[in-house]
């Protein structure tokens, strides 16, 4: 019973992931395996053993897979075994530089299993097969020489032969015998060529060394659309001219070189593999290749690479830093915003750990976690704060997801760093606003309170909290029931609550009592907001209420006091006003004994002054208010009593006045009717030489300053005049009192007389 030699394969890669990958992949195929970890390890394990293929990792430490190869095929016990290549390298220049050392084929990492299970056996069985042809070329070529010697023996020793024709007519029927088993079974094994190669999609050819076609089969041929032995005969050079790249292949390997080229035919993408063709001499006779169509592997190598860039391009967008680790943690893929943030180029961090790049004052922060995911096997999210040279402080979000295998083992690890810094500063600062806030609200004296819609207090002070003598960490979802005694107040509070619910406006309670726990009564004026939300519908009511008790108890008082201070002012002003009467009267009986007519004036003019005093204290006692007095109604009665006491036509003499409604104090409204009365007295006077003419006064006001202006139209003052020197008693008292009004006085002769007072307000009783 024959037992089938098991195919010995010998994987090279300083991966341990990726040896412990393909050595139970292959072991579970069929295969025996031995494994190296790096190309001079490898070299060693050569010289005691002979796998039938080697895969071979491109990049590798020390000595790379490119190098290793080279030394391979330097060597004669080795050069013959096929190699394939596993990189992560998909650039053509780095596959035909791989070619071009004696390579057989790529593999592309990450590893497809069919595809690799299904190169590895390719390449095994075409090794099988050419070794198998190269044998039975051999036992061909020494039957053929051991007939032609034997032919020549046989004429050599032909009397010999005759003589032993018997002894030797044995051996010469066994020697036919095992030529003819041997043709047999290199036809048998031409057959089972032709039809690996008839059934395989691949295409089989052969040149000489004119490039003229002598073999051609294989199924690939199909996809061109030709048939099996189609072209033997025709120069391969003439039918394959408009591809550069194909002749270019072709004369290597008729210059003795392996060659290797990816083409593209048509809408069909080969993967061609030629090899010059020697005789014994070592002369090239022609070359022999193999092209496979490889056009899904190279489409879906397309759709691959297009979906690399798609993802790297959205990653790299990413406003988080976004990577990947293999299962030791090493870098396999850092976006841009993680090159950005780190500091680093991506080739500084691809194959490392955390640790071999950043020291442990970073590391600290956030590596526990990650070993966390790996132990766990479970997704771990947290928040680090670290700083970085690029950025300062920063606090992040790390999220790490452990992607795991059929076998429950991780095979990489995503990680995910989300920046919060921002984030974390504006709750900080919330939360300070908050307290500050919440400070603000509880050094405040009056009471405040937010409640919502049910009637739930949502907020309350301190102030709110010592009132209704409840801890404020307890305020929170009370009702008004619950804190106040008196449900006449409770069903005022909720009347007051739900009137700003249904109105959407704000009230305000000047006054209003409340009863306390212990049984006092307290005032207090209370104003009542809406609060909005979001969808402008009312979602809570703010109430800040200020306790008035003390205010309410003075204002009785003062009520009380200023009932008895009324009745004291109107007595007094009363008084003033009948003493004026009495002086008045002892005026006007000592004038009736006077005969000159000057002193006589004297005592008129006297009278009119002490009756623009009286008439302010007569003003005073008849109004309600006895700090104020309205002045324009003040000088209405004087100027109708000067004009009265003058004897005044009045369809002769025009009295015009344009009064604004001032009110002035009695320290402001006696110098000013006293003013009134010298300047009115004087124009009723001296101003007309005839008995007509207009009198105009006003009293207007603007934000600081009050303009009192008396004019006539009368002849006017001489010329040179200055009020300044003027000897009379009347505008001397008026310049006297301008300034006892902390004022200016104006003169204007343009037409007639017009004197303008303009004094400030801020002597005014508001």
């Amino acid at each position: 019973m024959n037992i089938a030699k098991q195919d010995v394969i010998l994987i090279v890669d300083d991966n341990s992931t990726n040896l412990k990958m393909l050595f139970s992949f292959f072991k579970e195929s069929g295969f025996k395996v031995l494994v190296a970890n790096d190309g001079e390890s490898a070299l060693e394990k050569l010289q005691e053993v002979s796998p039938d293929l080697i895969l071979l990792d491109v990049m590798m430490p020390a000595m790379d897979g490119f190098e290793t190869c080279q030394r391979l095929k330097a060597s004669v016990a080795t050069k013959d075994i096929p190699v394939i290549f596993m990189t992560v390298l998909s650039e053509t220049v780095d596959k035909l530089k791989g070619l071009s050392l004696g390579a057989v084929d790529y593999i592309t990492k990450p590893f497809q299993q069919e595809e690799v299970l299904a190169r590895v056996r390719l390449h095994l069985k075409m090794r099988k097969l050419t070794q198998t042809l190269e044998d039975q070329n051999v036992l061909l070529k020494q039957e053929i020489e051991a007939r032609i010697q034997a032919e020549a023996e046989l004429q050599k020793l032909t009397q010999e032969l005759e003589q032993r024709v018997e002894d030797r007519t044995a051996e010469l029927t066994h020697t036919l015998y095992n030529l003819q088993q041997t043709q047999v079974q290199l036809v048998e094994s031409e057959a089972l060529l032709r039809t690996v190669v008839t059934n395989a999609p691949i295409i089989l050819y052969a040149l000489n060394s004119e490039g003229v076609i002598t073999l051609l089969e294989g199924k690939g041929l199909e996809a061109l659309g030709q048939k099996s032995g189609q072209f033997i005969g025709q120069s391969a050079f003439e039918l394959y001219r408009n591809y550069p790249e194909v002749l270019e292949d072709l004369r290597r390997g008729l210059a003795g070189k392996q060659s290797s080229c990816i083409t593209q035919i048509g809408d069909v993408v080969y993967d061609n593999q030629a090899t010059p063709l020697r005789d014994k001499n070592e002369q090239i006779i022609g070359l022999i290749g193999v092209a496979t169509d490889i056009t899904q592997f190279k489409q879906a190598q397309d759709a691959l690479s297009l979906s690399e860039k798609r993802f790297r391009l959205a990653v790299d967008h990413f406003p988080d830093t976004f990577v990947i680790y293999d299962a030791n943690r090493r870098f396999q893929f850092v976006n841009a915003h993680g090159v950005r943030i780190g500091g680093l180029p991506e080739s500084a961090l691809i194959g490392h750990t955390d640790e071999e790049i950043h020291p442990p004052e970073i590391t600290n922060a956030y590596l526990p976690h990650l070993l966390r995911a790996v132990e766990t096997r479970t997704s771990q999210t947290a928040e680090c704060t670290i700083t970085l040279p690029t950025v300062g402080k920063v606090t992040f979000i790390v999220i790490y997801v452990p992607l795991l295998d059929e076998r429950g083992e991780i095979y990489q690890i995503l990680g995910i760093t989300h920046n919060i810094t921002e984030q974390k500063i504006a709750e900080e600062k919330l939360k300070e606003n908050h307290e500050f806030l919440q400070t603000v609200l509880d050094t405040n004296p009056n009471l405040i309170f937010v409640k919502d819609s049910q009637g739930k207090l949502v907020l309350g002070n301190q102030a709110f909290a010592d009132f209704v003598g409840v801890n404020a960490e307890k305020l929170q979802g009370t009702t008004d029931a619950e804190l106040y005694p008196n449900q006449e107040d409770v069903q005022r509070f909720i009347a007051q609550d739900q009137e700003v619910f249904t109105t959407l406006k704000q009230k305000f309670i000047t006054e209003e009592l409340c009863h306390t726990r212990t049984g006092e009564i307290q005032w207090f004026q209370t104003i009542k907001k809406p609060i909005f939300s979001s969808d402008n519908q009312v979602a809570q009511v703010l109430g800040v209420a200020t306790n008035i008790t003390e205010r309410k108890l003075a204002e009785i008082q003062i009520q009380e006091s200023l009932r008895e201070k009324e009745v004291l002012l109107q007595e007094i002003h009363h008084r003033v006003k009948n003493n004026l009467q009495v002086i008045l009267s002892l005026l006007d009986l000592q004038s009736q004994h006077i005969e000159e007519q000057a002193t006589l004036e004297i005592f008129r003019e006297s009278c009119s002054r002490v009756r623009s005093m009286a008439l302010v204290h007569e003003t005073f006692y008849k109004s309600q208010r006895f700090t104020k007095i309205n002045f324009a109604e003040y000088i209405q009665d004087l100027t109708s009593y000067l004009f009265a006491t003058y004897g005044v036509n009045v369809e002769a003499i025009k009295l015009k006045l344009d009064l604004d409604e001032v009110n002035l104090n009695i320290d402001t409204a006696i110098p000013c009717g006293l003013i009134v009365n010298e300047l009115v007295s004087n124009a009723l006077k001296y101003a007309f030489s005839s008995p007509k003419g207009i009198i105009y006064i006003a009293l207007d006001s603007d934000e600081k300053y009050h303009t009192l202006t008396v004019k006539d139209n009368g002849v006017g003052l001489p010329l040179g005049f200055n009020i300044r020197a003027v000897k009379s008693l009347g505008l001397q008292l008026v310049s006297v009192l301008t300034t006892q009004l902390e004022g200016t006085l104006e003169l204007d002769r343009t037409q007639g007389t017009e004197f303008r007072i303009r004094f400030p307000k801020i002597i005014d009783v508001k």
